[in-house]
């Protein structure tokens, strides 16, 4: 609205606004719907959706009809460098992926959330910083609180046993914080197949 007039525009609301994930969970409850009624088993958060189908071949024909109702029907604009077709043991949902044990499927951290985590870790207990034990414990504990909130529905137990132990100049121990990489190849498994649109 510009001087109290209505004026129509091309975009839609700030990426990241607070309004942005209200107006796509009310406008997007069409979308649920049509996935509801076709039998799909999908994740949706805000304007972030991912579907998960048996076979990679199902993923591609169900990506072009979900494309095609978003675009046409719905008159959005989808991303078309965020949307692909993939595995869902490879690809991350708000920093979380799928994971395949004898039992079940589980979630966990992604590997690259996992990366940036040990890296970040790095940087705070590093001994160029110049900072008091006392400021480097603070800040350390406040970064691992929230990380670990965030992902404490994830499967990680064995992701927290070998975090390297961080001592301060006088050798006296400062945290016994643990991960252990995080394998690259799950193992040749028949995967289902996963559609993320953006």
């Amino acid at each position: 609205m510009e001087g109290g007039r209505v004026s129509p525009t091309s975009a839609g609301t700030p990426q990241g606004g607070n309004l942005s994930p209200l107006l796509s969970n009310s406008y997007l409850t069409k979308f649920d719907k049509l996935l509801e009624s076709r039998g799909h088993k999908f994740v949706r958060y805000a304007d972030d959706s991912n579907i998960y189908v048996r076979t990679p071949r199902a993923a591609k024909r169900v990506m072009e009809s979900c494309v095609n109702f978003l675009e046409g029907k719905l008159k959005l604009k989808v991303n078309r460098k965020k949307s692909k077709v993939g595995s869902p043991l490879r690809e991350k949902f708000l920093g979380f992926s799928l994971h395949k044990t004898p039992r079940k499927i589980g979630i966990r951290p992604h590997g690259k959330v996992l990366k940036r985590f040990k890296q970040k870790v790095k940087e705070i207990t590093g001994r160029s910083c110049g900072r008091s034990i006392e400021a480097i414990l603070m800040e350390l504990r406040r970064y691992t609180t929230g990380w670990l909130g965030y992902f404490s529905m994830a499967d990680m137990r064995s992701k927290m046993q070998n975090l390297p132990k961080f001592e301060s100049v006088d050798k006296t121990k400062i945290e016994d914080v643990s991960m252990e990489t995080v394998e690259e190849n799950i193992g040749k498994v028949c995967e289902p197949a996963e559609i993320r649109i953006g």
